[in-house]
């Protein structure tokens, strides 16, 4: 059976720098991670919490996290650099999981 993880990190940001610092990220730290062997894609949710905005950002990786943790950190500086301190890390083992396009075409399951 595939094995599955997941790293989130969790963090507060003000709404007036979300846009450019998700932006920064993108160009400066994602690069990072697609070089990877195990890494297999990401996901980035907002929440509204009254003047700021949480955010958490879950990559996925089908095998051990141990290449990853100079990516990670890379991405843990930058938020530090934007927010001025150093977001939530967990890891976890995905269950279970699944997507579905907007035509109803089942695209991927896990596991």
């Amino acid at each position: 059976m595939l094995l599955v993880k997941c790293r989130e990190m969790s963090f507060y940001i003000d709404p007036e720098v979300l846009e450019s610092s998700m932006a920064e990220v993108s160009a400066e730290v994602l690069p990072r991670f697609l070089d990877l062997p195990h890494f297999r894609g990401y996901s980035v949710l907002k929440s509204d919490h009254g003047s700021r905005r949480q955010v958490r950002v879950m990559s996925f990786w089908d095998d051990g996290l141990e290449g990853s943790e100079e990516a990670s950190q890379a991405f843990i500086d930058a938020v530090y650099n934007i927010i001025g301190s150093n977001p939530s890390r967990e890891v976890f083992e995905i269950l279970g999981a699944m997507l579905i396009d907007g035509d109803g075409v089942h695209r991927v399951e896990l596991p």
